[in-house]
């Protein structure tokens, strides 16, 4: 893959790009090139623009040259991944200043600090909560004491990275508790982010929504274990969007400020609830039901232009 730089140099050699129906160079901010990647490109080829892969683990800055570091070759952008918190917290947080910077010269969704607050679970369900969506009962605590307290009372519950996605590092608790475990967990992660267990165990469902529509949803159902991340083995299958979901889909997206992303749903017998939002999605589970999302998430993005 090209480095930033040498997009850039390309960038200055061809011919003039302008706005207004001429041809944008449209980012596509990821490490890794997948099927949501490619349903991007392939749709901004269509509409007669320029797709250009960036690499967020190649970001760097040169701080105190005469002649600042080049500003990013694209017009606009669409964040599809930044890299997970397994490859550095600090890299993290480098790449999402960088990012930043990107959104406050060009269009970007979604918007770096939105995508933040996505990743951040504690945030996201109180956001959610704020704006009258349903969340299971939450605790966070620094002291086993009281988490074990919590898990018996729920008598089933998981416990989750506050910084955590494609359903790693979840783990399932029933009394009795394991007490040496918890606090291996609690020492890894210096606080302890549990949630009452809800649902079957028999997969969720994921609302995928763009702007103000929510597009379909597919359920997720697990292949061997609770676990209904795509990532994890579980397979997509059609499911039916009614009002209540279309409603609930869209006040959470509302809540974390994102234009386009996945709500995941799960239906328990006292009622439905919102497990988490994802700001940077994976098309595959949709598109693999017969829906494509691409071009709508490029028409939000080219509205912003």
């Amino acid at each position: 893959m090209a480095s930033l730089w040498m997009l850039w140099k390309e960038w200055q050699t061809s011919p003039c790009v302008c706005r207004g129906g001429c041809m944008e160079r449209i980012g596509i901010v990821s490490p890794n090139i997948d099927i949501t990647v490619e349903l991007l490109s392939k749709s901004v080829r269509r509409k007669g623009h320029t797709p250009v892969y960036i690499n967020p683990l190649e970001f760097s800055v040169h701080i105190g040259r005469e002649k600042p570091s080049p500003s990013y070759p694209i017009d606009m952008a669409i964040i599809r991944d930044v890299g997970g918190v397994e490859l550095g917290t600090e890299g993290v947080s480098f790449r999402f200043e960088r990012l930043r910077e990107m959104s406050s010269d060009i269009p970007v969704i979604n918007p770096p600090d939105s995508i933040l607050v996505c990743a951040n679970k504690y945030l996201t369900t109180s956001l959610l909560l704020s704006y009258g969506v349903p969340v299971p009962e939450t605790l966070l605590t620094q002291d086993t004491n009281e988490a074990i307290e919590f898990i018996e009372e729920c008598g089933d519950a998981v416990v989750k990275p506050i910084y955590g996605y494609k359903g790693k590092g979840i783990l399932r608790f029933r009394p009795p508790v394991e007490r040496n475990l918890l606090e291996s967990i609690l020492k890894q992660r210096g606080v302890l982010y549990l949630q009452k267990f809800v649902g079957s165990g028999k997969g969720d469902v994921r609302v995928f929504v763009v702007g103000k529509e929510v597009l379909g949803a597919v359920r997720r159902i697990p292949s061997n274990n609770w676990i209904s991340n795509l990532s994890q083995g579980a397979s997509p299958h059609p499911f039916d969007v009614d009002d209540e979901l279309v409603d609930i889909s869209l006040r959470a997206k509302e809540a974390v400020g994102i234009e386009f992303g996945g709500i995941d749903i799960i239906y328990d017998s006292e009622g439905i609830f919102v497990l988490e939002v994802n700001a940077t999605p994976s098309v595959r589970g949709l598109y693999s039901v017969g829906i494509d999302p691409s071009d709508k998430i490029l028409n939000l993005l080219l509205d912003r232009g």
